[in-house]
C-alpha cells in the first residue's frame, strides 16, 4: 500500500525541462539570458529639459499640448510640467519642464533650440542641479536654522479680506498675552493662514489652548482659528498633534525665498 501511494506522487509530479540546449523545451532557447551590463545598456534613459520662450498667453493646458508636438520627434515623453510659485501656487508660464525618454534624446531636444514654435523662438536647456556656491549654503543654512523662527504656530481661518497690515496687528494683540512676539508672516496668496513666531516655546501651548473652543458664555476671537504648532516631531506629541507623513518646506523658509525673487 505504501508502494502504491509512492507511485502515485512520482506520477504527480510535473516533468523538469531538458538541460538539452537543442531542446524545443530547453530554458537556454525559452528564456535568452543576459548580462546585468547587456540590460542596462538597452535601458533608454530620461532627460529633463527646460523649455522658455513659448506663448505664455496660452492656457496651462495648450502649453502642453503644443510642447508635447513640439518634442515628439526626441522620444517618448514622459511628462510636461509648468513651473509654479511656492508660495502662492500661481502658474509661471516662462517656464516648462520636459521630460523625454529615449536613444540620442538629449541630442535631439538640443537641436530644437531656437525652433520656432506658433510663431515662437523657444530655448531648449538641458535641466540639471546647479552647483551652489559656499555663500549660498551659509545663507540658506543661516535662514533654516533661525533661532528666531523655531517656536511658531500656523493659524487657519483669518479674515482674507483685511490688508496684510491690519491683520498682522490684530494678530499680535490677539495673541500678545502667549507671549513676546518675535515676527508674523501672511503668505501672499488668499488663503487665509498666518504663521506666528514666538520667544519662548511655552508661548505655543498658551497660543494653543486660546485657539480651543469655548461652547459657553463670551467666545473668544482667537476660538475661531485653527492652530498648529511649526516645531519638531517631539513638540507635535506634547501638545497633542498627529505624527506628519512626508516633508514640507518651512514657512520661514519659503518667505526668505520669495523676497530673494522679488529682490532680483
Amino acid at each position: 500500500r505504501r508502494i502504491f501511494i509512492v507511485r502515485n506522487i512520482e506520477k504527480r509530479q510535473p516533468r523538469l525541462l531538458s538541460m538539452d540546449a537543442t531542446s524545443p523545451t530547453s530554458p537556454s532557447r525559452a528564456m535568452p539570458v543576459t548580462s546585468a551590463y547587456d540590460y542596462a545598456a538597452n535601458i533608454k534613459p530620461w532627460v529633463p529639459f527646460c523649455v522658455k520662450g513659448y506663448d505664455t498667453s496660452l492656457p496651462e493646458d495648450d502649453i502642453k499640448k503644443a510642447l508635447s508636438s513640439h518634442f515628439i520627434s526626441c522620444g517618448e515623453i514622459c511628462s510636461i510640467s509648468i513651473s509654479r510659485d511656492l508660495v502662492t501656487n500661481d502658474v509661471d508660464r516662462s517656464c516648462a519642464f520636459v521630460v523625454i525618454r529615449g536613444k540620442g534624446v538629449e541630442e535631439k531636444a538640443l537641436a530644437l533650440n531656437g525652433s520656432d514654435l506658433g510663431g515662437w523662438n523657444v530655448s531648449v536647456v538641458k535641466a540639471g542641479t546647479k552647483q551652489k556656491t559656499r555663500e549660498e549654503v551659509e545663507a540658506f543654512n543661516a535662514v533654516y536654522y533661525d533661532k528666531n523662527r523655531r517656536f511658531g504656530i500656523s493659524l487657519s481661518g483669518n479674515d482674507t479680506s483685511l490688508p496684510e497690515d491690519e491683520l498682522k496687528t490684530a494678530l499680535k494683540r490677539d495673541f500678545a498675552s502667549c507671549g513676546e512676539i518675535l515676527h508674523v508672516y501672511i503668505p501672499r496668496c488668499d488663503s487665509g493662514t498666518a504663521y506666528l513666531y514666538f520667544s519662548e516655546e511655552e508661548a505655543i501651548a498658551k497660543a494653543l489652548e486660546l485657539c480651543r473652543p469655548t461652547f459657553w458664555g463670551e467666545q473668544r476671537p482667537q476660538a475661531k482659528l485653527f492652530a498648529l504648532p511649526l516645531t519638531n516631531y517631539a513638540s507635535l506629541q506634547r501638545y497633542g498633534g498627529s505624527p506628519q507623513i512626508g516633508c514640507t518646506i518651512p514657512p520661514h523658509v519659503l518667505e526668505w525665498t520669495s523676497k530673494k525673487r522679488t529682490d532680483k
